[in-house]
């Protein structure tokens, strides 16, 4: 694979040592992800050549706050912004995969307990998050509230909509549908339900399984919020077995109503996706 000449010159420099091999890895709808090899170890780069500022950053610090909240997940090593002809870039260690499949159900239910243990994980009172990050490339206001509703219409759902309206994705029609949604949430949301860190973008593609088996979480968009947001994620796009929902729900049960909330929590990567990719899901 071919890195930028300046973004390989960096590496070089900062690895200590020659490149012996770089290859394309799976995923990275919105960023280049490659597997770079010295001579002493492996490693995984991410790079944009038009990142927003600070994106690698927000996903370097998401990554370090699941990890600390007892999350599986690659630790992040180095990153940057833009630097002349180098790309802004995020260095991480490499999770090897297993030798051999894991059956669905196995590593589903491994998946659905260690998330309801990172949600039931001791978080501060309030919903958002200390700092602004990213959905993809889109920004993700996370100003911390005390009231969960609030958060979820006024830094999730109303961003989408005014973006949306902005670049003509959506048909006015539709847009105000949408706009009508605001009385509902506020009707059907929790005032305050336990603050569980979630991981933000809970699609299959952001699961991957290591050598030992083991589910890890990568590309976060994290904040504080109500736990059934990354569920309803999870369940919207698919990819994710019945196992990993039954799982999840011996080790910690949904709130009576969830089914319900899981329609208007899925409204906002719907909204992601259609400013993101015009309407078309990535391949």
């Amino acid at each position: 694979m071919s890195l930028p000449p300046a973004l390989r010159a960096r590496l070089v420099e900062g690895l200590g040592g020659s490149l012996e091999r770089t290859r394309p890895l799976g995923g990275g709808s919105c960023c280049q992800v490659a597997l770079v090899e010295t001579p002493h170890q492996r490693l995984v780069l991410k790079w944009h050549l038009q990142a927003p500022r600070g994106l690698f950053e927000a996903e370097a610090d998401g990554l370090l706050r699941l990890r600390a909240a007892g999350a599986h997940a690659p630790r992040p090593l180095e990153w940057a912004e833009p630097d002349g002809a180098c790309p802004a870039f995020l260095l991480l260690d490499y999770l090897p995969p297993p030798a051999a499949p894991l059956p669905p159900a196995r590593w589903g239910a491994q998946l659905g307990e260690a998330l309801a243990n990172l949600h039931r994980a001791d978080q501060p009172a309030t919903y958002g998050l200390e700092r602004d990050n990213f959905i993809g490339t889109l920004p993700q206001r996370n100003t911390p509230t005390s009231r969960w509703p609030d958060l979820w219409w006024e830094h999730r759902i109303q961003p989408q909509l005014e973006l949306a309206a902005q670049r003509r994705t959506l048909r006015p029609p539709l847009l105000q549908a949408l706009q009508d949604l605001r009385r509902r949430a506020a009707d059907l949301l929790p005032d305050t339900p336990h603050p569980a860190l979630l991981h933000g973008d809970l699609w299959s593609g952001n699961v991957l399984l290591d050598h030992t088996s083991r589910p890890a979480l990568i590309d976060p968009a994290v904040y504080r919020g109500d736990r059934e947001v990354d569920l309803a994620m999870a369940a919207l796009f698919g990819g994710f077995p019945p196992a990993f929902f039954d799982a999840y729900r011996a080790a910690w049960p949904l709130e009576p109503g969830a089914e319900t909330r899981q329609r208007l929590y899925q409204a906002y990567p719907l909204l992601v996706h259609v400013n993101l990719f015009g309407g078309r899901y990535p391949k």
